[in-house]
């Protein structure tokens, strides 16, 4: 009977240091949603979704961002939808807690005229 008010008492524990964040972004040409989790402090797991909101994502070859976290991809193709969703996590980290990021996005057309957006996250 200890053991199990132990590990009741360890997951209420654990499951209190966890922290969610969200933080998103809507314009005219795109939407983006961040949800981070830190489980602790110096680690943390991200899900960041891009949405191309204009009604013609077929038209869209490439899509790519730069964060001021370090995360940078490019020549990503967005799906059916005009979507890319990305998942990252650190180690020894705490990149997202109460700081703005911003993020650099660049659309190529299947035509090859290039696009570019910035946008901040707070």
């Amino acid at each position: 009977m200890k053991r199990i008010g132990l590990l009741i008492l360890t997951f209420l524990f654990l499951a209190g240091c966890s922290e969610i964040m969200e933080k998103s972004y809507e314009g005219d040409v795109c939407k983006v949603e961040l949800e981070a989790d830190q489980t602790i402090e110096a680690e943390e797991t991200s899900s960041i979704t891009f949405m191309y909101l204009p009604n013609n994502p077929e038209d869209i070859d490439t899509f790519g961002f730069v964060t001021s976290t370090g995360i940078t991809k490019l020549g990503i193709p967005l799906d059916q939808n005009g979507m890319h969703t990305d998942d990252s996590g650190c180690r020894g980290c705490a990149q997202t807690v109460d700081k703005p990021i911003d993020i650099d996005m660049t659309w190529v057309t299947v035509d090859g005229e290039e696009f570019e957006k910035s946008i901040t996250l707070n």
